[in-house]
């Protein structure tokens, strides 16, 4: 037998022996069988088969370690001063990230903001817009937030960018701007149909 045929073998064989002498135990303890003993007779099984077990490289899974499935997301936060606009890069490499953010700014009355994540290289050369929300406030408070799949080439950088168009904001002090980003390994393009 070989030794892939001998690990998918065991359960198969332990889960019969414990069904025989489970299913046996209301008829059998009167015969002395008691849940001691079987636990006891299976243990047994599990010790003889050990030594013929193995685990084909137990440290990688699926050729990744173990910790390349642990939650791997950033948050970055950032308290605004009063300003018109910000550009908060986030310290990123190339790859494609799923990115979301929250802001509320606290600015003038009747003032149109809005925050969006802006793919950029240089100084400050937009490649492209995402997750853009704009709103004209009718109170001093403007809440924004969006979410994205973004794709950092080598030369490029993210940022979250706010601004509004008359006077300035800040955000308020126990509510910073926040950005929380994770990695996405497997990205597939899908359909979607447009229902007016």
């Amino acid at each position: 037998m070989t030794q892939w045929n001998r690990r998918r073998a065991l359960p198969l064989l332990l889960a019969a022996v414990l069904g025989l002498l489970l299913g046996s135990v209301g008829t059998a303890t009167a015969q002395g069988l008691t849940t001691k003993a079987v636990r006891k007779i299976a243990t047994k099984v599990v010790k003889k088969q050990a030594g013929s077990l193995s685990v084909a490289n137990s440290q990688a899974l699926a050729g990744q370690p173990p910790s390349a499935y642990q939650e791997r997301r950033q948050v970055f936060t950032f308290p605004i001063a009063a300003t018109a606009s910000f550009n908060a890069t986030l310290p990123l490499g190339p790859g494609s990230y799923e990115v979301s953010y929250s802001a509320k700014l606290l600015g003038t009355m009747n003032t149109t903001s809005d925050c969006s994540l802006a793919l950029y290289h240089g100084a400050f050369v937009p490649d492209a817009y995402y997750a853009n929300d704009a709103s004209v406030g009718i109170t001093t408070r403007q809440g924004h937030s969006g979410l994205a799949v973004v794709t950092v080439g080598a030369t490029q950088k993210l940022a979250l960018s706010c601004s509004v168009d008359a006077g300035t904001f800040t955000t308020p002090a126990l509510e910073p701007v926040q950005v929380v980003v994770g990695p996405v390994e497997v990205l597939s393009a899908g359909t979607g149909v447009l229902v007016s």
